[in-house]
């Protein structure tokens, strides 16, 4: 399968064009070496917490995590190098009631939610939707520091799930020079798996530094190539990104950032294990697959970004922020199917499938400090357009009892099969048109009392035709607005107390089609109550968070098992209490920790037997602890880090008319370690994955689509900087 369409510059280039001739002409174009926030490139060293105490996404300023009514953990580089990993989906276990729930980095669980590949706003790139990735997991090498914002934030960007969402801050062009290259290998050693059998190697190259001798034009080029075997039967991944990017510091006030990624995936079609039964003592080995060694699931994105920022003064401030995704996905092999009444055979479906995906998206916001008497005012007013195309071409879907497939002793490499009288496959195309304007204002009372109230009207327009099948065209609309505030008290300047109140607003997908015949899905909503204390002591050493929350969604929408519809559930409800440290003792030291209680539950549906089980993926306790030490003294260029990871057990499938009663799936505990040496130039690290080699199930879509963790993997890292 050829990919070879390209991202479409009509949104972009004539808004690159005009914001940038505006700021251009705007007063005080002088030369300026002010550079761009960003990370450094550098050797492996404790030099920072985990946790950092700002953040920009949860009211889009960068205000101190004190100052905001909301949980908000902003993850930094230092975090990301202890964790040492290539893929943001290894992240998510270290993360405060964060769950993964499916193999790409749309799919996780927050405080009880779970969001998908069709629900773009979970996982932000600087602000803006898209990945470039729809069906893979994003890598870190471009990715500067992680933001999770927890409960409704629609009031700021518009369609999102209650739970919250992620926000990945990437690397930007930096003025000095350094290149960093990363050489990586690594191997499995578990689930009987022979050490040295099952490989995989990494190779990236971050360069960046100033482009002229002014520091005008900065420039940042990022290369990514993986060939990565799985512990799973004839599964091999190869995948390439490119990343390149430019600021230029128009002035003294003005600075534009255009940022492009491209990203090939050539990987094995893999759709996990099943469980006979709903039992999870039924499934076969981790390492089993069902698809034939040649099933392949192919995967291009590409995406372009402007950041532009604009001071008129002190206090005034303009930003205009834009993105444009084009992904393309081409899956042809066998999906897993129907467990057959013996329990030990498995229908299989043979799938061909073309899929499109476009995003474009403006966000374009006034920033403004003001006083009305004693109050002083922060306030935040803009505009928005969304579009997001999908187009989804089943080329082949037919199953037949030719290919049935044992579960404990499949046999792979079936021929192809010829269809016969296959009927014509669906060829669907949809739109959704979405256009918000917003309004939040940070206030302070006094030195002790702060506040935020915000409100957001939202407009969307969805139209959803058939292009092959004689089937009529759908259009819909809907819109609303919706509000959120929060009061926040200080006592003192280490301690901060708040209550908060948010809502949030997510219409259906266009595609997504009702299980029950005849019935219009309807949008989700849903509100949040939440109370909270955070701390940061002064010397920056020492920061907590405790949170305690209610979340009420109306008119859930779920995918039925593997079934491509959907039901409407009439009422979810969550609520719980989260607990995060983040802790520097001394120089040498940093240590974070977090636990998680989360009570959801499915409080009203359709169908009956679904009421009070937990909405999938999404464990009653959670817990992580992360340490790295860098040992003092002589030997202070060697370090040692240790994680550990644990997840209570989890809904994978809920219960159906012929099976009244969940799947679940056990809880989990996993350990990891590794070894660091660290020198003024290179480091070399080894990290061992599941020490323990456990076994366990990370998350379902269905019963019949279940992701098993890793068994234990071991990995060598070489890094070596160049300035």
């Amino acid at each position: 399968m050829s990919i070879t369409k390209s991202i479409g510059p009509g949104l972009l280039l004539p808004v690159c064009c005009w914001g940038v001739a505006l700021a251009a002409a705007s007063p005080g174009a002088a030369t300026t070496s002010a550079t761009a926030p960003g990370v450094q490139l550098q050797a492996i060293t404790v030099t920072a917490n985990f946790i950092r105490p700002g953040g920009q996404s949860a009211l889009k300023m960068n205000v101190p995590v004190r100052d905001v009514p909301f949980s908000l953990a902003d993850y930094s580089q230092s975090f990301m190098q202890a964790v040492d990993t290539t893929k943001l989906t290894d992240l998510y276990g270290y993360m405060s009631d964060v769950q993964r729930a499916g193999p790409s980095g749309y799919d996780i669980t927050i405080r009880g939610f779970t969001s998908g590949s069709t629900d773009p706003n979970s996982v932000l790139m600087d602000g803006l939707p898209g990945l470039p990735a729809r069906t893979a997991s994003p890598e870190t090498a471009d990715i500067a520091r992680v933001e999770v914002v927890k409960g409704p934030a629609s009031v700021l960007y518009g369609e999102d799930q209650p739970g919250g969402f992620i926000n990945l801050i990437t690397k930007k062009p930096q003025a000095r020079y350094q290149t960093n290259v990363e050489l990586r290998a690594n191997t499995y050693d578990g689930a009987g798996i022979p050490f040295g059998r099952d490989n995989g190697y990494t190779g990236i190259v971050d360069t960046t530094g100033a482009l002229d001798s002014s520091h005008r034009f900065l420039g940042r080029a990022i290369v990514q190539y993986t060939n990565q075997q799985s512990f799973r039967q004839f599964v091999l991944d190869k995948d390439f990104m490119f990343a390149p990017s430019l600021t230029w510091n128009i002035s003294e006030r003005t600075r534009a950032t255009l940022l492009l990624e491209f990203r090939h995936g050539n990987d094995s079609w893999d759709q996990g294990l099943v469980a006979p039964a709903f039992k999870s003592t039924l499934i076969a080995p981790i390492t089993t697959r069902y698809q034939n060694p040649q099933d392949k699931e192919m995967e291009k994105g590409e995406t372009a970004t402007l950041l532009l920022h604009h001071a008129f003064s002190r206090s005034l401030s303009w930003d205009l922020n834009a993105r444009s995704v084009y992904s393309e996905d081409y899956e042809w092999g066998f999906d897993n199917g129907t467990v057959l009444k013996n329990l030990t055979t498995m229908e299989r479906v043979d799938r061909q499938q073309d899929n499109h995906h476009h995003i474009n998206f403006i966000d374009t916001s006034v920033t403004d400090r003001f006083r009305t008497g004693p109050v002083r005012h922060r306030l935040l007013a803009g505009l928005t357009y969304g579009e997001t195309i999908e187009d989804y071409n089943r080329l082949r879907d037919f199953k037949t009892p030719l290919l049935d497939i044992s579960i404990y002793d499949p046999v792979p490499g079936y021929s192809d099969i010829a269809p016969g009288n296959e009927p014509p496959q669906a060829h669907e195309w949809a739109s959704s048109r979405q256009y918000g304007a917003y309004a939040t204002d940070m206030l302070t009372f006094s030195a002790h009392w702060k506040g935020v109230v915000g409100v957001r009207y939202q407009d969307i327009e969805q139209e959803q035709k058939e292009l092959r099948l004689p089937k009529p065209t759908v259009r819909k609309a809907f819109n609303d607005a919706f509000p959120m505030g929060g009061i926040i008290y200080q006592p003192s300047r280490e301690l901060s107390l708040y209550a908060s109140y948010s809502s949030s607003f997510v219409p259906p997908s266009p595609t997504a089609q009702s299980v029950i015949p005849g019935q219009t899905l309807q949008p989700q909503t849903a509100t949040q109550e939440e109370v909270g204390a955070k701390y940061a002591s002064a010397d920056g050493r020492e920061s907590a968070t405790v949170s305690f929350f209610n979340i009420k969604e109306i008119n859930l929408i779920q995918e039925v098992g593997i079934t491509g519809l959907y039901e409407q559930i009439g009422a979810v409800r969550s609520r719980g209490a989260e607990l995060e440290l983040d802790f520097r003792p001394t120089n040498w030291w940093q240590l974070s920790a977090n636990y998680a209680f989360v009570d959801a539950r499915i409080l009203d549906d359709t169908i009956t037997a679904d009421i009070g089980s937990m909405p999938l993926n999404a464990p009653r306790n959670s817990a992580s602890v992360l340490s790295r030490i860098q040992l003092p003294g002589r030997f202070n260029r060697i370090g040692w880090m240790f994680g550990a990871i644990y997840r209570s057990e989890r809904v994978g499938n809920l219960p159906t008319t012929a099976i009244p009663y969940d799947f679940i799936m056990p809880g989990y505990a996993t350990v990891d370690t590794g070894l660091y040496y660290t020198a003024d130039s290179y480091s070399v690290s080894l990290k061992v994955s599941n020490l323990f080699d456990k076994q366990y199930f990370q998350s379902a879509f269905s019963a019949v689509r279940i992701t098993p963790g890793s068994p234990r993997n071991v990995s060598l890292t070489f890094s070596k900087s160049f300035e």
